[in-house]
């Protein structure tokens, strides 16, 4: 199998943390392999899980019916998330890197519709996409995410990053520049699952972005997250659950995130990004509808003491999630989409 970075550079590594879910794989890498589009490599960081062999040998198997596609590296030691993904920027030699998650799927024409739209624009730092989500049958789609309905070219500067911050969380079709992306490694923030928030501010603070409006990736929904088996994640992470105070520490990990990148660059978006934060809160609410009610106040209180809150929207999803539950939070929310839409929190970052 190939072990080394190709000395033709591709335009896109697409880029894969791989921990466990080997049962996936093989359904991830067709996606892609099957792409219309050939200037790729695939590059596996596998973070060693006790899946790592079935990985490899799935990894070599397309490697065969593939050659010189893929690229396989197993960690020596268990990174955790936010390092395996500076792991897997450092170790990519494509101009852009391409992640997907690894229980994830590409969708049709993801490579070629990218490199289309940055070959018009120019350079670019980060690259916003469509994504859309399903449970088990990648054809049956039971959501879609699109964060503008037109591709848009964003200039440098705060409002762009605090655009960009939030929106970058869900790793399928994260994609950024990598040479640039590479300047701004650091450890300062693993363990806080937002390492790409993290780079793509940095990024965002020389280099515009774009928002590609098409369906590039395809989440799978209902898998449990395998969060804290690393030593930095694991006195904070409890594997196979999302704990109220694992929320606390992502969504206080995003602040802090954005208080350096404001110190640090110079660009005003600690506010503009809480605000975003707060108009979009319902995600990390959902899924603690079933606290009781001593530590649903607890984990209100500690949202207030981060910074969030700000506003009534998330005080009213809060006491409503644990009022109707997530079924019926949900359906209100499609509701909210539907008649309301997203403009009106998107005109406030």
């Amino acid at each position: 199998m190939n072990n080394n970075i190709t000395t033709s550079r591709p335009f896109f590594t697409v880029c894969i943390p791989a921990y466990k879910r080997a049962e996936f794989l093989p359904d991830l890498l067709e996606s892609i392999l099957k792409q219309n589009f050939d200037n790729f490599n695939i590059l596996i960081c596998e973070d060693k899980s006790e899946e790592r062999d079935l990985i490899s040998e799935i990894a070599e198997e397309y490697d065969k019916r593939y050659p010189n596609k893929i690229i396989y590296h197993g960690n020596e030691k268990n990174l955790g998330y936010d390092a395996n993904i500076r792991n897997l920027i450092n170790l990519s030699d494509g101009t852009y890197c391409f992640f997907m998650g690894n229980d994830d799927i590409m969708n049709e024409k993801a490579l070629e519709t990218t490199y289309s739209y940055i070959q018009d624009v120019g350079e670019i730092g980060v690259a916003l996409r469509g994504y859309a989500i399903f449970d088990k049958d990648p054809k049956k789609w039971k959501q879609t995410i699109r964060y503008f309905n037109e591709p848009k070219v964003f200039d440098v500067g705060a409002d762009t990053i605090a655009t960009f911050f939030r929106r970058v969380g869900v790793i399928s079709g994260f994609i950024i520049n990598r040479d640039k992306a590479v300047t701004y490694a650091t450890d300062r923030f693993d363990g806080g699952l937002y390492y790409q928030m993290y780079i793509t501010a940095s990024v965002l603070t020389e280099l515009k972005g774009i928002a590609i409006p098409e369906i590039l990736t395809l989440s799978r929904d209902g898998i449990e997250p395998d969060f804290g088996n690393s030593e930095n994640e694991k006195d904070i992470y409890t594997p196979g659950a999302i704990t109220y105070t694992a929320r606390i520490n992502m969504l206080k990990s995003m602040i802090e995130i954005a208080s350096y990148i404001e110190k640090e660059h110079g660009v005003l978006i600690s506010q503009k990004i809480k605000k975003d934060i707060d108009c979009y809160l319902y995600p990390y609410i959902r899924d603690q509808y079933i606290l009781p009610i001593k530590e649903y106040i607890m984990f209100f209180n500690q949202l207030k003491s981060i910074g969030l809150l700000q506003s009534i929207r998330p005080k009213v999803y809060f006491v409503l999630t644990f009022i109707i539950g997530r079924k019926g939070m949900d359906f209100l929310i499609e509701v909210i989409r539907k008649e309301i839409g997203r403009a009106s929190c998107r005109e406030r970052v």
